[in-house]
């Protein structure tokens, strides 16, 4: 062997794209064969492939093509080749005449280190459905525009991050990317499974590059109340509920089959507690037609979500589509020194796209929402005598609450259920005042009265 240290450099072949193919050679009949290694003559060469013709049958005639623009009809039964640069190349070898008709046996050969493979060609990385160079979330959307279909299998494939070349599909999605890459297992099919090397090879959605617009259709991400009122013993789990909504009214999406975004929120005030996201049966179609994914990193405190049609078709309408189910820990809030603690949720980083994978146009808050903790069983704005001014009874009652308060003269009164949640609200028009809680169910609840700034609150007791 001369290539000595020179041949650190591997010379592998890859059948249809990929990888090395050895035909077999037939008992009987004409068959086009030939085998290859990398070259150990006497020219120095890293690029230099012997190739072996093991063709079978009564044939008179040859003819290889090398992929490079060079050809031969030498009959010998081993002849070598030197390319003048790296990369992948169609070998091909033709026999024919004598018995025989025209057989030909062709193969991809990959001439250069393995490493640089994907250098030369457009390698399929698993998880990575869109072309960006990670797997995230959105990759869910571009996987559930190619569902079901097939083409052909990547050979060697592994779900592990690691380049590997793949033959082109027939199809592309509207951005230009090919339909192997969506295919993230290699198996020839594109299904949901294929959602699977997303997860394993996670990283973090950003919304570099995406575009928000005041004419799109709005996604809103949004709490039953604004404020959570808090008793003087704490609850050690707070439940929040966060509902995310979809075009609205006014402006619905007209063609929409997946949808992914990410919410961003403050750790601090969550331990080992899971977030939940569940899928609303809505304009998008049942839960049985959709999928979902999500991906919740707590120390980065942001949660990635994706959500796409197993339908080839797109959907026209607004509504609630997803619920986002937080788990605060009482005593993260119960430590706090301030009487309202405030915790911050940004939705960020949405992406429609059509069943194309066409993006929508679409618009969303560019403000946080901020839901506030209140801790204390009375709030004011420091006027002592506000603690006595308001006076509900019965206490409990069942039927009917009767309000006496006698510092204002207007307002608003707002009657709120254990987890904070606003059941009714009416204007406070009078110092005595009667409300029919008939409509309630029993319970412990937070009877609020506000007032300009001001802000008045007492327990009740519905029985």
């Amino acid at each position: 062997m001369r290539l000595s240290s020179l041949l650190i450099l591997l010379i592998v072949a890859f059948f249809s794209g990929l990888n090395q193919t050895r035909g077999s050679i037939p008992e009987a009949g004409c068959q086009a064969v030939f085998e290859y290694e990398a070259y150990t003559g006497p020219i120095p060469s890293v690029t230099g492939i012997s190739f072996q013709n093991l063709s079978t049958g009564n044939y008179t005639e040859l003819f290889w093509d090398f992929g490079d623009g060079n050809y031969s009809s030498s009959s010998a039964s081993s002849i070598d080749h030197f390319y003048d640069d790296f990369g992948f190349y169609d070998v091909c070898l033709t026999i024919y005449g004598g018995d025989c008709g025209v057989e030909e046996y062709c193969i991809n050969l990959f001439v250069g280190d393995e490493s640089m493979k994907c250098d030369y060609t457009d390698c399929v990385y698993p998880g990575d459905a869109n072309g960006d160079g990670k797997a995230d979330m959105y990759d869910l959307l571009h996987i559930g525009v190619g569902l079901e279909s097939a083409g052909p299998e990547r050979p060697d494939a592994t779900t592990d991050w690691v380049g590997q070349p793949a033959d082109d599909w027939d199809t592309f999605t509207a951005d230009g990317i090919n339909y192997k890459h969506l295919d993230c297992d290699g198996n020839g099919l594109i299904e949901t499974s294929d959602f699977d090397a997303v997860h394993s090879n996670y990283s973090l959605m950003d919304d570099s590059g995406l575009v928000f617009e005041d004419n799109g259709a709005p996604v809103r991400l949004m709490f039953d109340a604004d404020t959570i009122f808090l008793g003087n013993v704490i609850p050690e789990k707070i439940f929040l509920t966060g509902r995310i909504l979809a075009g609205s009214p006014d402006m619905p999406f007209d063609h929409l089959h997946g949808l992914a975004f990410y919410i961003q929120y403050d750790s601090d005030f969550f331990q080992d507690e899971l977030i939940d996201v569940q899928y609303q049966s809505s304009f998008l179609g049942a839960s049985a037609e959709m999928a979902i994914g999500f991906e919740d990193n707590r120390p980065a405190g942001q949660l990635d979500v994706a959500m796409t049609s197993l339908e080839k078709k797109n959907k026209k309408g607004q509504g609630l589509v997803a619920t986002v189910t937080y788990i605060i820990v009482g005593d993260i809030i119960g430590a706090r020194e301030e009487p309202d603690v405030p915790v911050e949720f940004y939705l960020k980083g949405v992406k429609g796209v059509d069943s194309v994978g066409i993006p929508q146009t679409i618009q969303i808050p560019e403000q946080p929402i901020v839901i506030i903790f209140k801790k204390e069983d009375v709030v004011s704005s420091g006027t002592p005598e506000v603690s006595v001014a308001l006076r509900a009874f019965p206490n409990p009652a069942s039927s009917r609450l009767f309000i006496e308060q006698t510092l204002i003269t207007g307002g608003t009164y707002s009657i709120y259920d254990a987890i904070g949640q606003k059941i009714l609200s009416v204007p406070a028009d009078n110092h005595m005042q009667e409300i029919d809680i008939r409509q309630l169910n029993a319970g412990l609840y937070t009877l609020v009265l506000d007032y300009g700034t001001k802000q008045i609150r007492k327990k009740i007791v519905i029985q």
